[in-house]
């Protein structure tokens, strides 16, 4: 859900680990976004995307996972883990995407320096998170 969220699709057999603990194995923490958030759309991209939210909405829904053989949307993906848990499992994350608000959000963006993150940029990523936040939500 956290790849779906935030727009990662390098998610692969070497970015998942699991922790032994006292003679249990839990799923480690989350690691390796690099790729989240259009790390690799170049600056004048991101500008259009910030400014348009149909071309947003069109560049979201194209984001696939490479890594699995049909190539799912990652909302589809998302969606279909969580329909594999039971409901309990599956109703305690979507509360907590939903429990999050625009503040939330908003506010750790607005906390990355500008040398980093441009305000096109965080402009984008905010409309992302947003955006994805609801297909997530309420499907795609």
């Amino acid at each position: 859900m956290l790849d779906a969220w935030v727009a990662g699709r390098d998610r692969h057999h070497e970015n998942w680990a699991a922790i032994e603990h006292a003679g249990m194995l839990r799923l480690s923490p989350s690691f390796d976004h690099g790729n989240a958030l259009g790390f690799q759309e170049p600056e004048s991209q991101v500008l259009a995307l910030a400014e348009d939210d149909e071309l947003l909405a069109r560049w979201a829904r194209r984001g696939r996972s490479h890594h699995f053989g049909d190539r799912p949307g990652l909302v589809h993906l998302a969606s279909t883990a969580l329909g594999l848990t039971g409901s309990g499992v599956r109703e305690y994350w979507l509360d907590m995407l939903a429990d999050l608000n625009n503040h939330d959000i908003e506010s750790v963006l607005a906390n990355v320096p500008t040398d980093y993150l441009s305000e096109a940029g965080r402009t984008f990523r905010v409309k992302l998170l947003h955006l994805n936040r609801e297909r997530i939500l309420h499907g795609d």
